[in-house]
């Protein structure tokens, strides 16, 4: 069975030198012929290697990582302070680096008032509250003793998990109904992948009225429905089976309060002003919503809407409009500026509780968007946030990879990476080419594939 490597990134300023040295022989005897493990120092050390590098590849390497090791002595160093905080907030998002934090003991350290004991002191206070247990050591030996229980524990661990390449799933069962891959349509519950910290941004922008507007754009298959689907799908449905175990989906204190609506512009029947409003006044939880009538005029429906929502909306509801681009492109006659004024004014002067939202998806900037950026339209100008959808981070996008049933080698792994340039649908497309290759020279023939795809947009 081949087993991947462990990779310990060590944090530890220049002082402690000599622990670096018996550390790294230390963590060299405890590789074995199935388990290698590889240690990387910080940017605080006087090792040669780090200084020809910048603190944001050290700052890569950390997010990377297995497992985080962090030691101190009588001052807490610049750097290695910012390589834990960077390990704590990935750990904090994606579950890892495990992080060890050790300090050795030194005579008289915590009354030291010079600036490098006040640092060290200031930093070990800042773990207390974190939460974040620290362990002190006395000589090397006390070190290695500790930590080979800590390394240990988590081999073990690790042997247990698809991490290694044990496959506990047969393939058959995984891909029974559909592929495990999505490479033609957006993603949905367990398929939806990264986005953690954008997700995050939106949700604590929705936790306290008023509700925030939002823009959201991206270059096409970016993952901008994907998205939307994710939103719609924890708020709807946050106890649903299909999402991962591991999966966060509790963002909301009271999901169950809230009601997002999912609008499609490429879907003709919200193409019209009128079916677009009815459709969307029939998905609010509105009060007295059996015995409302719900029914628009021909002549003026925003009227109608404003009204029935003035009178009737209590809930947080965001409206999720996605492909607005295609909208203001084909139907700009239908959708003019006096329809998005009309919204505007809903959200801004006619609720009282400001509980309304909306979110604009598009591949275009709001500025460039046309009825919305012109010089007499204001409705852009209540979207306080703007957010760019871009590749995957390498971790993201490992995240996925790493998710496949059959494991894939590590050079085709390397190889998807690349590839893909860590876009999802690349990504996606890669890996499922992957899983499905019978022979190897599926990379050779992905290529080709992956090159039409991007001439196709």
């Amino acid at each position: 069975m081949h087993l991947m490597p462990i990779t310990i990134f060590l944090a530890l300023s220049e002082q402690l030198e000599d622990e670096r040295i018996k550390f790294k022989s230390f963590i060299s005897e405890e590789s074995t012929h199935n388990i290698h493990i590889d240690v990387i120092t910080g940017k605080d050390t006087s090792d040669a290697v780090s200084k020809t590098r910048s603190q944001d590849e050290y700052n890569k390497y950390i997010r990377d990582c297995d497992i985080f090791v962090a030691l101190f002595f009588t001052k807490a160093g610049k750097y290695t302070v910012e390589e834990f905080y960077v390990a704590y907030q990935n750990f904090k998002e994606f579950g890892r680096p495990k992080i060890f934090t050790y300090f050795k003991r030194a005579d008289n350290q915590d009354k030291d008032n010079n600036d490098d004991g006040k640092s060290l002191i200031k930093f070990r206070n800042k773990l207390e509250d974190l939460g974040h247990h620290w362990t002190a050591y006395g000589n090397t030996e006390e070190l290695h003793l500790k930590f080979k229980k800590e390394l240990d524990s988590y081999r073990n661990e690790r042997k247990s998990t698809k991490v290694f390449n044990e496959v506990k799933k047969p393939k058959s069962t995984v891909l029974e109904d559909n592929s495990l891959f999505i490479t033609n349509h957006p993603v949905k519950y367990a398929h939806f992948f990264g986005r953690k910290g954008i997700v995050e941004r939106l949700f604590n922008a929705w936790k306290s009225l008023p509700i925030q507007n939002v823009a959201i754009y991206g270059e096409k298959q970016i993952g901008t429905t994907s998205l939307l689907f994710y939103l719609k799908d924890v708020v709807d449905n946050p106890n649903d089976s299909r999402f991962r175990e591991e999966q966060k989906i509790n963002w909301l204190p009271n999901p169950e309060y809230y009601c997002f609506i999912y609008v499609d512009f490429q879907d003709v029947e919200c193409q019209n002003q009128k079916r677009l409003l009815e459709y969307i006044l029939q998905k609010m939880k509105l009060e007295d919503a059996d015995t409302l009538d719900l029914s628009l005029s021909e002549d003026n429906p925003l009227l109608g809407f404003r009204r029935i929502v003035a009178e009737h909306l209590v809930r947080p509801t965001l409206i999720l409009m996605d492909k607005i681009d295609i909208l203001l492109e084909y139907h700009s006659e239908e959708f003019s500026n006096n329809f998005w004024e009309g919204l505007r004014s809903i959200v801004t002067t006619i609720l009282e509780m400001r509980c309304l939202g909306f979110v604009l998806a598009s591949h275009k900037l709001p500025t460039e968007l046309d009825n919305l950026s012109s010089g007499s339209s204001s409705f852009i100008s209540i979207f306080s946030h703007t957010i760019k959808l871009k590749a995957f981070s390498e971790q993201e996008a490992r995240e996925l990879i790493y998710s496949s049933p059959e494991p894939f080698s590590d050079d085709d792994v390397e190889f998807i990476l690349k590839q893909s340039e860590r876009k999802p649908h690349l990504l996606q497309k890669l890996c499922q080419r992957c899983l499905e290759a019978k022979d190897n020279n599926w990379q050779s023939e992905a290529i080709q594939e992956i090159e039409q795809m991007k001439k196709i947009g």
